[in-house]
C-alpha cells in the first residue's frame, strides 16, 4: 500500500474517561452513482487496520531519521526517564562520566562542551572526519550505564534530540545555551556556581569572563 495514496484521517472517540484506540475514516469515498463492479473493487482494496497502522509507523520513522554527516559538530540533549531527577545522584553522574569515555574509547569524538542538569544533560560532541554516527555513540552510552548494576534501570528516555551546528555563531549560541541552562532553571545565579559543566574550562581559557551568566542579566537563545 502506498501511503500517500490512501485519504485517511483518524477519530477517536472518548469512551469515559479513556480515549478509544485511532481508527481510520476515509474520506472522499462516497458510493453515490458507483456500479456494484466500483463499489465492490473499492471494497477490495480498501487498506486493512494492519496496513495502516504499518504506514503510521513508517510515516513516524521517517520523522525521527538522523542526518549523519561525518565531522560534524553535534549538539546533544538526553532526559532522564520521566524527568526524574536522577542526575542528582554522585554515582549516575560518575557512570556517565565513565560511559562518555568507555564511548569515547572505541567510538572516538570529542566533548567540546557539556552540562549535567538534575533531569537532563546537553552535551556538544566533535565526531570524526570519517565517522558522523552519533546515534550509535549515544545508543552505546546509554547501554553501557545500564549494564552498570548499582543503578537503578532505567536511566533515560529513549529518544534523545540532537542538532547539527551549521557555523560559528550557531556554535557560539549552543556553548551560551550549555554554560546558561543552570541559570535558566533556577539551580544557581551565574554559570560558574555550577560544577558540572565545562564552563570553568572555558574561562580558563578566556573565552568567558569568569562572572558571565548572571540571572537576568542576559538572554541565552538555543535549541
Amino acid at each position: 500500500m502506498q501511503c500517500s495514496r490512501q485519504m485517511l484521517t483518524t477519530r477517536h472517540a472518548a469512551v469515559g474517561s479513556a480515549a478509544a484506540p485511532l481508527e481510520p475514516t476515509y474520506v472522499g469515498h462516497a458510493h453515490t452513482g458507483m456500479s456494484a463492479r466500483d463499489r465492490r473493487s473499492l471494497e477490495a482494496h480498501r487498506p486493512s487496520v494492519d496496513d495502516v497502522w504499518s504506514c503510521r509507523a513508517r510515516l513516524t520513522r521517517m520523522r525521527y531519521r538522523r542526518s549523519h554527516i561525518p565531522g560534524a559538530t553535534v549538539f546533544l540533549t538526553l532526559v532522564t526517564l520521566r524527568r526524574a531527577p536522577l542526575l542528582q545522584d554522585a554515582n549516575v553522574r560518575s557512570a556517565l562520566r565513565s560511559a562518555v569515555a568507555h564511548v569515547a574509547a572505541r567510538h572516538p569524538f570529542r566533548t567540546l562542551a557539556f552540562v549535567v542538569l538534575p533531569d537532563h544533560c546537553h552535551l556538544l560532541w566533535q565526531l570524526p572526519e570519517h565517522d558522523g554516527d552519533f546515534s550509535l555513540r549515544v545508543r552505546l552510552l546509554k547501554h553501557h550505564m545500564s549494564r552498570r548494576k548499582e543503578l537503578s534501570s532505567p536511566i533515560w528516555q529513549k529518544r534523545f534530540w540532537e542538532h547539527l551546528i551549521r557555523d560559528e555563531d550557531d556554535l557560539r549560541r549552543h556553548l551560551d545555551y550549555i554554560h546558561y541552562n543552570p541559570v535558566k532553571h533556577g539551580h544557581v545565579r551565574m554559570a560558574r556556581e555550577w560544577a558540572d559543566s565545562s564552563f570553568q574550562h572555558f574561562v580558563e581559557r578566556g573565552a568567558y569572563a569568569k562572572d558571565w551568566g548572571i540571572v537576568d542579566d542576559l538572554v541565552v537563545r538555543g535549541e
